[in-house]
């Protein structure tokens, strides 16, 4: 329900470059709107889910405090979900303006990427930051055929990286090195605590590694005298991985190369003028 028939909603009606053009004007359209509420919750705090609610879906308030401000939450479960709707609008911006045709307004390509762009970066988000940069150069800078060949190779890089991990085949410390040198102490140490976590929820996931343990927290660590949950579960591929065990993560990042595969072979075949 919450993955595959929205994938496979968009595989029956986004069949054409008409309907993406289409998709993405809403899209843009929609963060615009949602982006009322995260300057509001950058400047105030994330309360409006407490307002509306009666609660907060975090665990911790550390998740939200930044030293410039605070990071929103948009009535979302955390506010790197948030953020990604940001990020793709800022994505689904330039692509527009890159295509855009004799006729069409130009407030997109003038001041609605640009601050689609700045309000992704506000976040405070690196890896946001990181994959706006690289995604707007890249559709600035590439052509098609080679934006398509990276977003292979990354899809690649994304769904291999639990069989790394799984085995301990990724350094971590240097990682973790690199963020402290190249970000700040503040991060590496949020990093280092991730792997930390990481490590715990593997040796947990060892025992069901073929179907997981299903949702409800039984994929995490607890205190073995007073019940108290100890791992904090941070990353798409653990959390499946715990979950849905083998068999789901499998599944999971299958769905998202599918395209990339489908996409290569269909440019292939496409007239120079639509590609």
């Amino acid at each position: 329900l919450v993955f595959f028939l929205p994938f496979f909603a968009a595989r029956t009606l986004l069949r054409d470059a008409a309907s993406l053009r289409r998709f993405f004007h809403i899209l843009v359209r929609a963060v615009l709107l949602a982006s009322l509420i995260a300057l509001f919750e950058m400047r105030m705090s994330p309360q409006l889910h407490q307002w509306f609610y009666g609660f907060i879906p975090i665990d911790s308030w550390t998740q939200v405090v930044r030293s410039s401000g605070y990071r929103p939450l948009g009535f979302t479960r955390h506010g790197l979900a948030f953020v990604l709707y940001f990020l793709a609008a800022a994505i689904a911006a330039f692509a527009l303006r890159r295509t855009q045709k004799k006729g069409e307004p130009k407030a997109i390509g003038i001041w609605v990427a640009p601050f689609l762009v700045a309000v992704t970066l506000a976040f405070g988000s690196l890896g946001a930051t990181i994959y706006a940069i690289a995604g707007i150069a890249a559709l600035k800078l590439l052509p098609s055929r080679l934006i398509i060949s990276a977003a292979l190779v990354a899809g690649f890089f994304v769904a291999t990286f639990p069989y790394k991990r799984y085995h301990g085949e990724v350094d971590t410390e240097a990682m973790v090195e690199s963020a402290r040198a190249n970000a700040d102490e503040e991060r590496a140490q949020r990093l280092s605590f991730r792997f930390m976590n990481e490590e715990l929820l593997l040796e947990r996931v060892r025992e069901r590694l073929l179907v997981g343990w299903g949702e409800f927290g039984r994929a995490d660590v607890y205190d073995e005298f007073d019940g108290r949950r100890v791992t904090v579960r941070d990353g798409a591929w653990i959390i499946q991985l715990g979950d849905r065990g083998l068999i789901g993560l499998l599944w999971f990042f299958g769905m998202l190369l599918l395209p990339l595969f489908s996409l290569i072979f269909r440019f292939g075949r496409a007239s120079p003028t639509h590609r």
